[in-house]
């Protein structure tokens, strides 16, 4: 896994990492470049949940967070993040949707960003260069989420 950054500033901004709150040294998991950036190797579970970067200088600070969710080989998420299409899908039962929906919510809300995170990822079966123009760029908000043009 890869988390990288671009950074500049004068003086050079002192970039940090955080993972639940604690700060992320490099060791036999994790190296964090000169250029700020963080590679994780071989991410098991313990590396899931809300790593922060902070840049900071005496101009100013600017943070950023972002959510690893590290999924067990063999598991049916597994299975399902990898297209396989006879892992355990389909509708819940109107019986089971308060259960599901507290466990959905457990563990900071883990269950629901699970399932956001297998929302198909890749081309968009709808044009987005409206949303991509050099104009339009910098007012998207999130990386993953573009106008799409027949809207």
């Amino acid at each position: 896994v890869a988390f990288k950054v671009e950074v500049s500033g004068t003086p050079k901004p002192i970039c940090t990492w955080y993972h639940e709150g604690n700060a992320v040294e490099s060791d036999y998991a994790h190296e964090i470049h000169e250029d700020g950036s963080l590679v994780i190797f071989s991410a098991e579970i313990q590396h899931q949940g809300t790593y922060q970067f902070v840049a900071n200088n005496s101009s100013g600070r600017v943070d950023e967070q972002v959510m690893l969710n590290v999924v067990q080989e063999g598991t049916d998420e597994a299975r399902k993040i990898n297209g396989d299409a006879n892992a355990k899908t389909g509708p819940i039962p109107v019986s089971n949707f308060g259960v599901f929906v507290a466990e959905s919510h457990a563990n900071s809300n883990k269950g629901f960003h699970s399932q956001y995170s297998m929302l198909v990822i890749g081309e968009s079966e709808h044009p987005v260069t409206v949303a991509v123009t050099a104009t339009n760029k910098p007012l998207n908000r999130f990386a993953n989420i573009a106008v799409y043009d027949d809207n």
